[in-house]
């Protein structure tokens, strides 16, 4: 028998750094004579899982177009699409109508038999409220989805910026590597010269190795940063060369960055709240009085002198809204059309507040970094090259020329660290931009885990809540 090919598409989230699996399956026969088939995995998705990116320096426009065409994110993405498709399907549905029959009595010539059809008619609106409310949660979801992609956006962007940020500091070992390498052989000479002390060449020589220890744990960063960058596009093994990120500050444009929070995604899903609560207090309002049942059948019925007559019948049958007429859904549709209201105003105040204090943070630190950058570095060089070629000549002592090598290591560091902050900080007013928790961190290696767990689960819980079963 030849095998039948039956496709499953199981989704799971990343954690970890591992990528999501879209498994297929194989359906082929077995000599179990109880079972005609098994399912077997098929081996054929589990490369398509894994993008390799090209063996060149990246730019932020690559990773981000790695990222975006990552297959099981964008599968999960049409999956929710269409779950709300269906919602909306599903509430443009009119009502069954029920057929009734019955019989009364067993004799043939004392029989009375009726069948009817009755119809619940939908006089106040209930399935054009369904199919509001199925529409905004529709529209709601392409703003959703719109805001994902946005916070995918960020989060690669943090990322890249932390490959950077460790391919800086790469460099900033290599360079206290080479000074060491540089101290180290000016010492040998001197020491050959019968000028200093062994002791002093033994101190240059710790420092060499010191240099190189750091650079070991830079290389051992940058590479855990690579991987942190890649698992984005669901490579565990990355091929790019470097980073194509320019060093300088990050460009920050408040009249810029407070337009762009006027629609920010997080806005916009305030705003689609507003319209959901809307459309779910009309819903409740139109399921206060119940709908009437229209019914339309035949009685036949036969009597002991063998006369048989038929009749039509016609009824009308209307709940009577005397206990419950929806009262609590009504109010707790009401409290929440409010309560979106409320949060929509709220949004908008907290995220300007926020926005405000995060551009005068980057304003400080933007004036700290040029300080070191423009000022301290390049009188701190000039000290060290003075430093060592005086003690080139007998000048200065070894460990005036370490001082001068920490104090230039020192200002690099702070010049690094300083602009690490100010990407942090243009990351956060990105973060706020994209409507992520004020307090969040774009940075956080558990970020990315935590939206696509809940990106999954919302979906499985929409599905589950169509169809009828418990999430």
């Amino acid at each position: 028998m030849r095998g039948i090919f039956v496709y499953l598409p199981l989704v799971t989230t990343t954690f970890l750094g591992l990528a999501p699996l879209a498994l297929h399956a194989q359906v082929v026969p077995t000599d179990n004579p109880n079972s005609t088939f098994e399912i077997q995995p098929s081996t054929q998705a589990v490369d398509q899982m894994v993008a390799v990116e090209p063996k060149a320096p990246l730019s932020l426009a690559d990773a981000l177009m790695q990222a975006e065409n990552y297959t099981p994110i964008k599968n999960m993405l049409t999956t929710r699409q269409q779950i709300r498709e269906a919602e909306l399907q599903q509430s443009g549905l009119r009502i069954n109508p029920e057929l009734s029959v019955s019989s009364l009595g067993l004799k043939s010539n004392q029989q009375e038999q009726s069948f009817a059809v009755n119809q619940r008619l939908d006089v106040f609106g209930v399935r054009s409220a369904k199919q509001q409310l199925a529409q905004a949660r529709l529209d709601t979801e392409g703003v959703q989805q719109s805001q994902y992609r946005a916070r995918l956006k960020l989060m690669v962007m943090a990322a890249y910026r932390q490959v950077a940020i460790a391919e800086q500091r790469l460099d900033l070992a290599h360079q206290q590597q080479l000074l060491s390498q540089q101290s180290v052989l000016v010492t040998k000479r001197r020491f050959e010269a019968g000028r200093i002390a062994e002791v002093e060449l033994t101190r240059m020589q710790i420092s060499q190795l010191q240099a190189d220890s750091e650079a070991k744990n830079a290389q051992n960063a940058l590479n855990i940063a690579r991987q942190n960058l890649s698992r984005y596009w669901g490579n565990p093994s990355p091929t790019f060369t470097k980073t194509a990120s320019p060093s300088a500050w990050p460009a920050i444009n408040r009249v810029e960055l407070m337009q762009r929070l006027a629609d920010n995604p997080s806005q916009q899903l305030a705003k689609r709240a507003v319209i959901e609560s809307d459309a779910q207090l009309k819903l409740a309002e139109s399921q206060a009085y119940g709908m009437p049942t229209v019914s339309v059948g035949m009685r036949r019925v036969a009597d002991p002198t063998a006369q048989t007559y038929s009749q039509v019948t016609v009824g009308l049958s209307m709940p009577i809204p005397i206990f419950s007429r929806n009262q609590g859904a009504v109010a707790a549709a009401r409290s929440g059309q409010l309560l979106a209201k409320q949060q929509l105003q709220t949004t908008r105040l907290q995220r300007e507040q926020t926005l405000s204090r995060l551009i005068a943070q980057a304003d400080n630190q933007s004036e700290r970094y040029q300080s070191i950058l423009n000022q301290q570095l390049p009188q701190a060089r000039t000290v060290q090259k003075k430093m060592l070629l005086g003690f080139e000549e007998g000048k200065f002592s070894v460990l005036e020329v370490q001082q001068s090598q920490r104090d230039l290591l020192q200002l690099e560091q702070s010049a690094q660290t300083a602009l690490a902050e100010g990407w942090q900080t243009a990351l956060q007013i990105e973060a706020v931009l994209s409507g992520l928790a004020l307090d969040a961190d774009p940075a956080s290696p558990v970020l990315p885990d935590t939206l696509n767990t809940s990106l999954l689960n919302e979906g499985m819980a929409d599905a589950a809540s169509l169809s009828g079963a418990t999430p």
